[in-house]
Order: C-alpha cells, then structure tokens, then sequence
C-alpha cells in the first residue's frame, strides 16, 4: 500500500475509487478529508494525497509515495504549481 498514493489514500476514506491518480477530475474545493491532486511535469506523474488539516497558507497532506515507497505528512502551499485540484469522492 505505501507504493500506491491512491491505495493509501483510500485507507483515509473507503469510498475513493481504486483508478490510476490520472483519472481524478477536481471537483471539489480544499477542505480537511478532502484530497489533493498533483501532477509533476518533470517526471509526468500524477499524485493524490489525504487533506488532514489546513492554515491560512498551506495544506498539510498525508501521503505516501511521494518518497518512494514511504507514508508521509507535508505542507503544501495553496500555490504549488503542482497542484492541479482537490477530490470529494461524495462529489461536488
């Protein structure tokens, strides 16, 4: 599971769907047990991680696989040029 963000995000909420991190479609906004959705052009991946909490400049995201193979908490800023969106798996 710490190979897979998608997999360990769904530890975090059971309804996300098991699909490659590609496939989300932003349809939320930032908010805590939402999730965040990155995509890194130098390398063409694409990434998803658990929203546990916010402040006035960051997210803070539990993830894993960003460090290969690794669970781990992060803040990312709210202007991340990799962010590209946040995911509710209620919906909008």
């Amino acid at each position: 599971m710490l190979c897979n963000c998608v997999a360990y995000s769904k530890s975090k909420d059971p309804r996300l769907p098991f699909i490659d991190a590609s496939m989300f479609e932003p349809n939320a906004t930032p908010a805590v047990g939402n999730f965040a959705l990155f995509f890194y052009p130098h390398s063409g991946l694409y990434h998803i991680g658990y929203i546990a909490n916010i402040s006035e400049t960051a997210l803070v995201v539990d993830e894993s696989n960003y460090h290969s193979c690794t669970a781990s908490v992060r803040a990312v800023a709210f202007n991340d040029p990799t962010l590209r969106g946040f995911y509710n798996p209620s919906g909008p």
